[in-house]
């Protein structure tokens, strides 16, 4: 879907690290696009106040990644 997913395809396939933690990015990457998306959703529906109300959601599946990311 995106570079993201793409790095961690190709990371899981060269063993790059270990593979629960591959998981792991993986599940957590995956979550950022389902907030994403829900939060665009509502945008285009006209939602502008829910979808603005849901962007900290984003930044802590954001910030769950990241961490993710340092713990490997």
């Amino acid at each position: 879907r995106c570079h993201c997913g793409k790095w961690l395809e190709r990371s899981r396939h060269e063993r790059l690290f270990e593979l629960e933690d591959v998981e792991r990015l993986v599940r957590d990457h995956e979550a950022i696009h389902l907030v994403a998306n829900d939060i665009f959703s509502q945008y285009q529906e006209g939602d502008i106040e829910t979808a603005r109300s849901e962007l900290p959601k984003l930044k802590a599946a954001f910030d769950r990644l990241s961490h993710s990311f340092s713990e490997c």
